[in-house]
């Protein structure tokens, strides 16, 4: 889902039946109709299974001039990029029962239960590469993270 939090009329296209596979990326428009205000400040929230993402464009005179992400999720992944040990670390710790990593064309190459608070996982075995870690809850996935293994 999309929502757009702002006191000027805007419009998106965000395709809610849209199926995005693996890393896919997606992109829709969004139109923001500022009346040139000094300054003014669009906030745009992206929510998916993979977590939400919030965007804050900071506009002045009608352009843009900074745009703030945020992930809004308590789960830390380092190091990115990982030579051998990765750790996740997770302030809500019963939000994760499993824990997989996927190479690039999807297969899974690692499959772990979830230890609450920190969990670390022995990559050293891996090529070095793209990899996805996708963290679990209830037969769900909560949220896909991005790695490079050196």
């Amino acid at each position: 889902s999309v929502t757009i939090d702002d006191l000027h009329e805007t419009s998106h296209f965000f395709d809610l039946e849209k199926q995005i596979e693996g890393a896919e990326d997606y992109t829709f428009p969004v139109y923001h109709s500022p009346d040139n205000a000094e300054e003014d400040t669009t906030k745009i929230t992206i929510e998916s299974n993979g977590g939400q993402l919030v965007l804050s464009l900071v506009f002045k005179n009608g352009t843009i001039q900074s745009v703030d992400q945020k992930l809004s999720n308590d789960i830390v992944i380092f190091p990115n990029p990982v030579q051998d040990q990765l750790f996740i670390k997770n302030a809500e710790p019963n939000k994760i029962d499993e824990i997989s990593v996927h190479n690039i064309i999807g297969k899974v190459v690692l499959n772990e239960s979830y230890d609450f608070g920190v969990s670390q996982l022995n990559l050293s075995y891996l090529k070095s590469g793209v990899y996805f870690v996708h963290l679990k809850s209830s037969n769900q996935v909560v949220s896909v993270k991005k790695i490079i293994k050196q």
